[in-house]
This record gives C-alpha cells, structure tokens and sequence, in this order.
C-alpha cells in the first residue's frame, strides 16, 4: 500500500486538533524477530507529536510507528472491516479509521483524540 503512511498522516492532520502526524522522506532502522534471529532493515515511519498536553501525554512528546506495523494492523482490521481498504484507496478515511489503525499499530499504546 504505496503512500499509506502519508493518508493515515493527512488523516489525522485533518481531524487532530492536539496532535500533528508527519511521514518524513528519511527511513529509519525497523528491527523484527525472525525464527532466532533479529532482522534489521530499513522503513518508512509515521511520526505523531502532541501540540498541547492533553490526558497524560506532554506538549512536545512524540511517537514513531513504522510502515510495517500500520500494515499489519490494516490488514487485521480489513477482515472484520472489509470497506477499509476501499476507502483507503480512494482517500476516504476517516477520523475513526485512522483512530483504530493507530491504536492497532501501536499495541494498544496510542488513542488519539480526533474530531468528527
């Protein structure tokens, strides 16, 4: 899915008002266990930063999600959710799409406040 990390980014940058999403050009080391192995290779990361404090989270703190954990947690939530991939490719998503991929993504870590 070519370009995923720069939607759910346009996504939230449209609809957060306490956060900013951004998908810089430079990759990043993604490491991942492999049999017994680490494997390291490089990836495209999402990166979200607060603007202001809300909740727990601080002015200032960030987040960086990788291209490769995004498209897995596509792919869980297209089985139960069969449009997403749809509205993916045609550039619909929405501030709850974006909210499920980025809690999926992120192991249940990140719960972003967007509007409707």
């Amino acid at each position: 899915m070519e370009n995923l990390l720069v939607k759910i980014a346009d996504c939230i940058n449209k609809y957060a008002v306490l956060v900013e999403a951004n998908v810089p050009e430079q990759m990043e080391e993604y490491r991942t266990v492999e049999g017994t192995e680490i494997k390291v290779c490089m990836s495209k990361v999402l990166h979200i930063a607060v603007k202001r404090m809300y909740g727990k989270y601080a002015n200032g703190q960030e987040w960086k999600i990788f291209q490769k954990d995004v498209e897995k947690a596509v792919a869980s939530l297209s089985r139960k959710d069969k449009r997403l991939t749809e509205r993916i490719h045609n550039e619909k998503l929405t501030a709850k799409d974006c909210e499920r991929i980025i809690k999926k993504a992120s192991y249940n870590l990140i719960s972003l406040p967007l509007a409707r």
